[in-house]
């Protein structure tokens, strides 16, 4: 006699369930395999695009493996529709901790907000985004540490977020004596500084000022274009560098 399990008013033969079990599985790791792909993708296709793919992905999977599973049952409509609510309320309850994370997930990705390579500032946490999870987001800190950001926490904070495309402006100030304030050398150091805007991914041409002078010393306001927070120290650096090279050239 085959071993039966015994359910109110339904029994079903132990293989049967296993296949039904292994239908899940299967259904799994297909979702698994989607999101993998999915997120790869993620780095040439905006957010917001691969997440509508993953849930349509994730639908299809699920009804065709809902489908596949009331097939191997053979049991009523009726008796498989309370099956799959009591699976479902199970699967509720267990996950309860997780659906805010994953309903802030969802909101990150439709609107776009962040994606790999930008620069995000949150709390006492600022630096560069490595994924967008579908729980965490993986920041690597300016110093070099990696953060796990729960996505909640980030849908219920203000955070700013820089694209590699967008552009901030660093700005350095140098006073140096007045005699050595020429034409020559302010075209000298705007085309420095405009070397450095490039290499930085800015094509934008950057500013040299005069803010004010007197008979002994004059101020340098030096304002250069960089694609985001990060860039400001290193192009602050390159431009003082340079900047001193050519005032020691002009001796």
């Amino acid at each position: 006699m085959a071993t039966l399990l015994q359910v109110p008013q339904l029994e079903l033969p132990i293989i049967t369930v296993l296949y039904a079990a292994l239908i899940v599985v299967l259904c799994a790791i297909v979702i698994w395999i989607v999101h993998r792909s999915l997120s790869k993708a993620s780095k040439k296709i905006p957010s917001n695009i691969v997440r509508d793919a993953e849930i349509g992905a994730d639908l299809l999977v699920i009804i065709i493996g809902m489908a596949a599973i009331y097939s191997v049952l053979g049991v009523g409509f009726n008796v498989f529709v309370v099956l799959v609510l009591l699976i479902l309320l199970g699967l509720l309850v267990a996950t309860r901790d997780l659906l805010p994370a994953y309903a802030a997930t969802y909101a990150l990705r439709s609107l776009n907000a962040l994606k790999p390579n930008d620069w995000i500032s949150v709390g006492g946490t600022s630096g560069t985004v490595l994924q967008v999870g579908d729980i965490f987001t993986v920041v690597q800190g300016d110093d070099g540490m990696i953060h796990y950001l729960n996505n909640q926490y980030l849908v219920s904070h203000e955070f700013s977020v820089y694209s590699p495309l967008s552009m901030v402006r660093c700005q350095v100030e140098l006073t140096v004596p007045s005699k050595k304030v020429t034409p020559e050398l302010l075209d000298s150091v705007r085309k420095a500084a405009g070397e450095i805007a490039k290499a930085s991914g800015i094509p934008q041409e950057p500013t040299v000022e005069i803010e004010h002078a007197d008979e002994t010393d004059a101020q340098l306001v030096i304002t250069v274009p960089v694609t985001g927070p990060k860039r400001i120290a290193p192009t602050r650096t390159q431009v003082l560098v340079r900047l001193l090279e050519i005032l020691q050239g002009a001796q």
